[in-house]
């Protein structure tokens, strides 16, 4: 406790003060007076008192219930010396015994203001008392204050007249925790509102109300509103007033009416009318004086015409308004409508008596002066109606057309009224036409069709029938009759043709071969038909099989037949005969009771040499078709298949082998030294011995020269007793010959040899021409970047904004030891069939473009066996695969090495184990430089030369052509040149896939097809095959790959006629194998499979090298 002493003045009066200052509130302080007489000037002994200063409580407080809903808004005065404050609530609730609790604790001396929405129940009150705070003592509170909360009045209060008549709609915001709404009414009189409950609602989220009860239109109503919850309500909104009134008729409309100088009007009904005032002024006029032109007296009258003093062609404008049997409601919008002249009713044209003359009719119209008549040529394009005759008075009802008219044309007509009228200043004006008559169309004698012909169709049961079209016809109409009844036709509608231009048709509808039929036609056009032209008669039968064929069988003493089904065939028969002396015997040798069936292998009793004539006719339960043309083949030993020469660098000799042809009696084997010597093959040797299967020459070799082998199989003909040398001359007891080889003797330098091998270390590092890096793998990519420099980087970004779908994009090396960089994107797909095209389409890539640039070594990585996690099985074998069978066919020194990480132990044991799988093969290839090129390819100086025209005189021109037209017809083809194709890595691409068919399918399946194109796909093609990455250009029915046909005729709909009027035609081999009928869905070729087709004529082939093009005709 404190010491403080204070000396008072004392005056006479006897009052003294003082004021102790810098005290502590809450602090206790003891204090000393002593007292000074002012008038004796003494002073009087110590008096001692104790003191204990405290903070005052705020003052000015008050309470008031807040517009917000259970809430009650507190104020005060601000304490000096206060940190902050502290509010005391109790409930004045009488049946609880109450008492103050605190509320709030006000941190800041400055706040002089709060809210209280803690649990407050609206209707309630409320005390509150308020001590201010210092951090040391506490004041006393402040006076008690006293309040009720209560809901605040609904907010943006609004009444506004109904969109329905006799209604007003009130319209508020929503009361937080209300309940419902109390709504209260008056209508005011004499400024006296007495107010009324009209609606009590139930749910506090609602915010509009439409009152309709009770309400008289014209009376202004006022409304006031409040919010309400449990048996509380709020103060009522501010008062909002409305007139209620009929709303004006929705949908008015006005138009042009059907009848001369009228307007049509329409509305909607208007509820609680009693009718409706209408009324009209003219829009001419600036001010628009509108007068009342009707009163409808029903409320359910929704239109009216207007026929009161309107003059067609002026402008009026209307408006309406509903009324009842107090007030007019709001009119509508304005609308306009001008009344016309209606257009003639009932018109029609009728041919006329006359020829070329067309009869027009109408009925005369009501205020017409007259009418004006056009007419358009429809055979045009473009119609273009031109008036053709005005007609001054308003009673006539036809006229006739004679202007220029022709017999089988089509003509449209229309008419309009006219009106003349006068003017308010004298003049006559004629109104402009506005409304013409519906369009009628006559066709003038449309002509019977001309040269209708019927013949047998080229299917069973068929009739083929065509005729002359007609100028201006649409359609035609064909009819049929079977064979009369008494002596009468009964002709029946068979088919309605619509396309005029249409002149040939093929009926097939229920046909019997042997039957007779008869036939007419009649031209059609929207108006009228023709009379029927003449009847012709004609009887369908089986029509004979097309496409018949003969060729030596893929057996020896074979002929393999094939033809294409007739349709409704139920079999065929077919005859042979052995010409002798230009006379032919036929006899039959099979009768084939399938209809369905289109091959036939006759190895009955031929002999080898002989050419045999062959004939068929199709059959079915009643008739036997003619016959086909006559086709022939000789019968002869098969030519010995995989043929090769491998030079044996040891011995300085060649080894020749092949597979031994069934029947054969030996064989003969042929040399060439030079390609010159190409057209003059010398024997060698003669071999006896049917079995043998290999042999070796070494007679008169030299090193550094090519050499030039075929074979032929030889037949010990059985019409001669004795075995005699001098038959090997009579080239009708060989087979054909072989696939000439080449090879050369002399061998491959050791540092460019062919060779695969298989080593642990860094792509990166390998001193190589080139290494292979898969754009497809982030890390590989970024990896080869990295270490080439940024010149390498540099060029890849440029390849790739040039061409982004490029898949292949070159490089220098860099900084590496390599030539070239080969960046090659593949097609990462877990599927199967997918992942191992993508995978050799990647290996067979990177070896072409290696060929390309003249590069002798190349590194792969081993792809798809890190990140994307592909069997290192399949990659290993796939990729030694494609490597092996790419040097097999190359005429290019080439090491290939396949790069493995050395912690992939279990990747390089892979592919190591592949590459001895292979070695056999990998030995043999790099031995094996030689090609095998067929016996009539022509060798040039010009190694870029790839076509070669074949002379017209040969043999081969021939035999190409004939089966050319016979396979094209109906068409009939003027030739203008035959080339033969001679790309010679295609070839052996193909010779390659042709080996490993025959190997895979034990027999030979290469079939001779078709392929149409446009001129430029020709040349494309020529050079870099037929590339399957164009699949899908003209379909994909049966897959996406290259299509091919054995009928000319078909491949012929997808050639393109050039600027010579030129098309192009490749007849190509195709690799057929194991076959299936395809679908769009496949993008390749199902497992097991090695082509699609459509079941008869169509192949689909999935390996660019599945094929290879033989010849291109050039044809108009």
């Amino acid at each position: 406790m404190q010491r403080r002493e204070l000396l008072l003045i004392k005056s006479q009066t006897g009052e003294s003060s003082a004021v102790l200052t810098e005290l502590i509130n809450g602090e206790s302080y003891d204090v000393y007076l002593r007292g000074r007489f002012s008038w004796i000037d003494q002073e009087s002994e110590l008096t001692h008192i104790q003191v204990s200063p405290r903070i005052l409580p705020p003052t000015t407080c008050r309470a008031e219930t807040s517009h917000m809903n259970a809430t009650i808004f507190l104020t005060w005065s601000r304490v000096p010396h206060a940190t902050g404050y502290e509010i005391e609530r109790m409930s004045c609730t009488e049946d609880v015994q109450s008492k103050f609790i605190k509320i709030a604790t006000i941190p800041s001396a400055g706040t002089t203001a709060y809210s209280d929405e803690s649990n407050l129940v609206n209707g309630n009150s409320y005390k509150y008392r308020i001590a201010a705070i210092d951090g040391r003592a506490t004041s006393d509170f402040s006076s008690i204050v006293t309040a009720t909360p209560q809901f605040g009045a609904p907010a943006k209060f609004k009444a506004v007249s109904g969109l329905e008549s006799t209604a007003i709609v009130l319209s508020w915001t929503f009361v937080e925790n209300a309940t419902g709404y109390r709504i209260e009414r008056a209508l005011p009189i004499n400024d006296v509102m007495d107010f009324t409950v009209i609606q009590t609602i139930s749910n506090g989220r609602t915010t509009t109300y439409n009152d309709k009860f009770a309400l008289i239109n014209g009376k202004t109503y006022s409304y006031k509103i409040a919010a309400i919850k449990n048996q509380f309500v709020s103060a009522f909104s501010p008062i909002a007033s409305a007139t209620s009134q009929l709303s004006s008729p929705a949908r008015f409309q006005a138009e042009t009416g059907n009848e001369s100088r009228t307007v049509i009007l329409s509305w909607a009904t208007v509820a609680d009318a009693t009718g409706y005032e209408i009324q009209r002024a003219i829009s001419n006029y600036r001010t628009m004086d509108f007068a009342t032109i009707a009163t409808i007296t029903s409320a359910e009258t929704t239109s009216y015409i207007d026929r009161f003093n309107l003059v067609n062609g002026e402008d009026y404008v209307y408006r309406i308004a509903a009324i009842d049997n107090m007030s007019t409601g709001a009119f509508s919008t304005n609308i306009s409508a001008t009344p016309e002249l209606p257009p003639p009713r009932d018109f029609k044209a009728v041919l006329n008596e006359e020829t070329a003359a067309v009869t027009l009719l109408w009925s005369s119209l009501r205020d017409a002066t007259g009418y004006k008549i056009f007419r358009a040529d429809k055979d045009i394009c473009t119609p273009n109606f031109s008036e053709i005759a005005t007609i001054s008075d308003g009673s006539i009802r036809q006229y006739i057309d004679r202007s220029n008219l022709e017999n089988g044309k089509t003509y449209q007509y229309k008419i309009a009224g006219i009106d003349i009228r006068s003017k308010c200043d004298g003049w006559l004006t004629v109104l402009p036409i506005k409304r013409f008559s519906s369009i009628i169309t006559i066709t003038l004698s449309l002509l019977a069709p001309d040269n209708l012909k019927a013949t047998a169709g080229r299917e069973s049961a068929s009739i083929d029938i065509s005729w002359s079209s007609v100028t201006n016809a649409a359609s035609y109409e064909i009819q049929r009759s079977g064979l009369p009844t008494n002596g009468i036709a009964d002709f029946q509608t068979i088919s309605h043709i619509l396309n005029k231009l249409t002149t040939k048709y093929t009926d097939n509808k229920g046909l019997m071969n042997g039957k007779t039929y008869s036939y007419r036609i009649a031209a059609i056009n929207t108006e009228t038909r023709s009379v029927f032209s003449p009847v012709v008669t004609v009887i369908p039968q089986l029509t004979p099989p097309e496409n018949f064929k003969a060729m030596i069988g893929l057996e020896s003493t074979t002929i393999a037949l094939s033809w294409s089904a007739v349709a409704n065939a139920t079999g065929y028969k077919i005859e042979r005969a052995l010409p002798t002396n230009a006379v032919m015997n036929f006899a039959p040798i099979q009768t084939i009771s399938n209809g369905q069936t289109t091959t036939y292998i006759d190895n009955s009793d031929l002999v080898n040499g002989k050419t045999y004539s062959y004939r068929i006719a199709a059959i079915d339960n009643q008739l036997t078709s003619a016959f086909s043309l006559v086709v022939s083949a000789m019968s002869r030993l098969t030519a010995p298949c995989n043929f090769q020469a491998v030079f044996d660098e040891r011995a300085t000799s060649v080894n020749l082998s092949w597979t031994p042809v069934a029947n054969a009696d030996g064989y003969r084997i042929e040399r060439a030294s030079s390609i010159e010597d190409m057209a003059n093959f010398k024997l060698i040797t003669t071999i006896s011995n049917g079995q043998m299967t290999t042999y070796i020459d070494s007679s008169h070799l030299q090193n550094g020269k090519t050499y030039y082998y075929r074979i032929a199989a030889v037949d010990n003909n059985s019409q001669k007793e004795t075995w005699a040398w001098t038959l090997w001359k009579d080239t009708t007891l060989l087979s054909p010959f072989s696939t000439v080889v080449q090879v050369t003797l002399s061998s491959v330098p050791s540092s460019h040899s062919k060779s695969i091998d298989v080593r642990r270390g860094d792509l990166a590092k390998e001193n190589v021409d080139a290494i292979v890096v898969s754009s497809s793998s982030d890390g590989l990519r970024q990896a080869i970047l990295k270490a080439a420099g940024s010149s390498v980087e540099t060029a890849y970004t440029d390849g790739k904004n040039k061409n982004p779908s490029d898949g292949i994009i070159i490089t220098s090396a860099g900084q590496l030891l390599c030539k070239k960089i080969f960046f090659i994107s593949w097609n990462t797909s877990a599927a199967s069939p997918i992942l191992r095209n993508s995978i050799e389409g990647f290996v067979h890539s990177a070896i072409q473009r290696a060929i390309e640039h003249n590069l002798h070594s190349i590194a792969f990585p081993a792809i798809g066996c890190g990140g994307f996690g592909h069997s290192i099985d399949l990659v290993a074998e796939v990729m030694i695969s494609k490597a092996v069978n790419q040097l097999k066919v190359l005429n290019h020194s080439l090491e290939i090495v396949f790069v493995i990480l050395p912690d992939r132990e279990d990747l390089y044991d892979k592919f190591v184990e592949q590459k001895n799988k292979f070695q056999p093969m990998i030995s043999k290839s790099i031995s094996l430089n030689h090609n095998e090129l067929p016996s009539n390819w022509e060798l040039s100086s010009n190694s870029n030369q790839i076509l070669f025209t074949v002379s017209t005189t040969s043999t081969e021109y021939s035999s190409i052509i004939a089966q050319f037209k016979a396979t094209i017809r109906p068409y009939a083809p003027i030739i203008v040149r035959l080339e033969r194709v001679q790309n010679i890595r295609w070839y052996k691409q193909y010779k390659v896939h042709e080996e490993d068919f025959q190997k895979r399918l034990n027999k030979d399946t290469a079939r001779i097809v078709y392929h149409g194109c446009p001129e430029n796909s020709a040349k494309a093609i020529i050079d870099q095959g037929f590339n399957r990455s164009f699949a899908g250009v003209n379909g994909t029915v049966y897959g996406v790959g290259v299509y091919f046909a054995t009928d000319a005729s078909y491949s012929h709909s997808y050639t393109i006629v050039n600027l010579a009027g030129e098309r192009c035609m490749f007849i190509a081999k195709v690799l057929i194998g194991n076959s299936t009928v395809g679908n769009s869905s496949m993008k390749v070729c199902p497992v097991g499979c090695d082509s699609t087709t459509n079941g008869t004529n169509i192949f689909v082939a999935y390996h660019d090298a599945q094929s290879y093009a033989e010849y291109l005709i050039t044809y108009k």
